[in-house]
Order: C-alpha cells, then structure tokens, then sequence
C-alpha cells in the first residue's frame, strides 16, 4: 500500500537528509520550493542565536521544512498501514499530497530570527501562522501550483487551516500530523535540531514513535503498544526546551535580539500591513529581503553606537546571568528573592533594560497534552483491545504531569559594568530574605 500511494503521488526529485536519506518530492512541490518565498527560509535560522551556545546550530527553517514533510509523510504510511478504516478510502493518494502540501508550508511565514522578532513585529494578536495563512492564500506562485494541482478552489483555505485554524472532521487526522500535540513539526525539530546541535537532549524512538497511531471508527487514536514511544516524545520535548530554545545564555541573546529590534523597529521594513490585528496585504518583494541576514546587516550597522548590537556581534560586551532560578510556580522563596533584587538593583541606580534585564518564563511543557473538559479528557485516546480509553487513564505518568504545578525560570541578567554591583545585590538580598 504505502509504494502503491508513493508512485501515485509521483515522486520526481530527491534532495539528501541527515535524518531521513533521502526526502523525495514531486514536481508540483519543488516548484514552491522554487519560489523566491520558499527559498527565502534558508535565510531563517532555525533556532535563532542559539548557534551561540551550540556552535553548530547553523541549520534553517528551509530544511526543517523538508523534514517536516518526508516524517508527516512517513506518520501517514504508517498511519494508513495499521488502519483498516482507511484502506477502505479510495482517495489516500489525494489526502497525501494535501498533507505534504501543509507541511511543506508550515513554516513559510516566520519572520527574521523566528520568535524574537515577532511579538515586536507583529504585535499580540498576530503570530507567524498567520502570516503563513496569508502568503498561502494570497501569494501567486503558490496559489498557482496548489489550484493547478486540485483545480479545486478551497484547496487554498483547507491548506492554511492544515497550518493553523480549524477544519472539518474530514481532515482532522491530517491537522493533528501537522499541527496536533504529537505532530510532525514537533517530531522533526526535536531530532533534528538535537542532531545538529550535538545534545542528547530532544531524542526520542523516532521510528517507533511515527507508528503510534492509528484510525480507529473515524478517530485518530494511540495504539497502546506503542504508548511508551508517545510518552518518550513529551518527556524528550521537556528536556530540550530547558536545554535549547531555554538555554540561559540563548535566552540572554534572545533578550538583546528582541531589545535591538524594538529599537531599530522604524528602520525595519517587514513587508506586512496589518490593521486592527489582521493583515491586510503583504508586499513580497519586501518580505523575501526580510530574512536574518537583513536584520545582521542592521545590527553591524549600529555596532559602533548601540549596546545591544555590540552585544550582538559579540564585541566584547555581553550579558551575565547573575540570578538564575528555576522553581516550581508554588515556591514563594525565590519569587520574592527575584522581586527583591530587582528593587535592590534599581535602589542602586541600574536601570532596566540598559543595565540590567529581567525575564519570567512560565515552563508549561505540559500544557501541550490539552484538556478537553472538566473531566480531565485529553484530545487523545488510546486504543487497547479494540477499545478507545483517555490517554490520561493509559497514562499515569503524563497525566500527573499536566496535574503537577508548573515550573518558572527567574533570570536578571546586567551588562559588564555591573557585575560587581549586582552580586553584592543578591548577597545582601538572600541575607535578608533567608
């Protein structure tokens, strides 16, 4: 079944992989690949300035984007595999290519450094899915492949709503490979950027995990033999947001990256208009220059006069983390010891976000498995001799988890000039406050 749906979808091209071999595509996906847009993700890096804890994270959303489309292709083999339900559908091939077609798009909408700049950029009611949702439905090229392809003019919304947004039940099993809790963007970020950044943490059973799922009576489940392989990716996906993307000196670079942009924000041309929280039309030739390498050039300009380039380019100046706590939400010690040092470093004339920066981070890693109702459902079930259980009774491990308060990081992190102000700070404050 899985080469008969393969050769349906007729797959032309190969490019190479680290993780996956080969990822093979059609002529149809290449030529959005072609476009200025699509290539203009190999100028997004992946995991920002990370490259600056691990030295080897050079890689971009371009290849992530790829990878997302061969594991949402693998989960679908193996889903259609493993389920009668859908060896009973005579249009697999056409569910395939609609499903490649939103991974493969998934990402097109993300902005310079991905996540630092984008609350600045866009405000709080817009995010990078949006924009993504926008450039599918309204971008020519890639409009012209996808009604080319289906000749079906709501190719266009079901697209973007694979990428963000709701859709019928239908398609409910393609949305959770591409945008659900155990989807394949997840799966693909993990492995790879783990990969790429040479840490243990963010690995998982790949292989075992892509055939966890199955159709059973019209709803996307877990199969129970493979429930370790499930639990393993959440467990795998904490580790690596404490350890990557919440890495404290990433998160300091982030800090400075997202003080930068803010500042220089009238000297950036993103291409986006938007009104009243809603984009009202992109210019692409604006946005395909938009990418990392624009917004470097920025920083390289005002290195000479601007702290937060400096620190950027890394010209000697840089930012300590001298207060560094993770604790459970609970702990009431160490949020009054963070409000404290606050008040102590700015009694002593240090002013925020010149001197010194602050960051809260809510770690709600398990917010990812949601809750349906009040009767603790997650959105998941798992199938066990032919019967459909909540994930959370299968699961006792990850349902005491979403139950478990949540973590939170305190960071202050200051500037060269005050280092030696700062601990004296924090020494005096833990004197008192202990």
């Amino acid at each position: 079944m899985s080469e008969d749906l393969l050769h349906k979808i007729n797959l032309k091209h190969r490019m190479r992989d680290p993780l996956y071999g080969f990822i093979w595509l059609t002529q149809e996906e290449l030529e959005i690949i072609d476009t200025p847009i699509f290539q203009r993700l190999r100028r997004i890096s992946q995991l920002a300035l990370t490259k600056y804890v691990y030295p080897s994270a050079e890689h971009s959303r371009f290849v992530h984007s790829l990878g997302v489309l061969q594991c949402a292709t693998n989960i679908f083999l193996e889903l259609v595999r493993n389920s009668e339900d859908l060896n009973k559908r005579d249009d697999l091939d056409i569910l395939l290519k609609k499903l490649r077609f939103a991974a493969l798009l998934h990402d097109i909408g993300h902005l310079a450094y991905s996540h630092a700049s984008e609350q600045t950029l866009l405000g709080d009611t817009l995010k990078h899915e949006d924009v993504s949702k926008y450039i599918i439905q309204n971008y020519e090229p890639i409009k012209h492949v996808l009604l080319k392809c289906f000749n079906d003019a709501t190719i266009l919304n079901l697209i973007s709503s694979l990428v963000a947004g709701k859709v019928i039940k239908e398609y409910d099993l393609l949305k959770k490979i591409i945008s659900g809790v155990f989807d394949a963007d997840r799966a693909d970020y993990l492995i790879r950027d783990s990969y790429i950044c040479g840490v243990k943490y963010g690995q998982f059973d790949v292989e075992r995990f892509i055939g966890s799922f199955i159709v059973k009576n019209g709803q996307y489940c877990i199969r129970y033999e493979h429930l370790n392989a499930v639990e393993l990716m959440v467990f795998a996906r904490y580790q690596y947001n404490m350890q990557v993307p919440f890495h404290r000196t990433r998160q300091g670079y982030d800090i400075v990256l997202s003080k930068f942009i803010e500042k220089q924000k009238e000297n950036i041309q993103t291409g986006i208009q938007k009104q009243k929280g809603e984009i009202v039309t992109i210019d692409y030739d604006t946005f395909v220059k938009f990418d990392d390498y624009y917004v470097f050039e920025l920083i390289k300009k005002f290195a000479g006069e601007d702290n937060f380039a400096k620190i950027l380019m890394r010209d000697k100046a840089k930012l300590h983390p001298v207060f560094d706590y993770t604790c459970n939400a609970e702990n009431a010690y160490y949020k009054k010891l963070y409000e404290q040092f606050i008040k102590g470093l700015i009694s002593e004339g240090l002013e925020e976000n010149v001197s010194f920066f602050k960051t809260v981070k809510n770690v709600k890693i398990y917010d990812l498995l949601k809750i349906s109702d009040e009767q603790n459902e997650s959105d998941y079930k798992v199938l066990k001799d032919d019967k459909l259980i909540d994930l959370f009774e299968m699961s006792p491990v990850l349902f005491g988890n979403t139950n478990a308060n949540e973590m939170i990081i305190y960071r202050v992190y200051v500037d060269d000039n005050c280092i030696g102000t700062a601990k004296k700070v924090l020494q005096n404050v833990m004197n008192k406050t202990l």
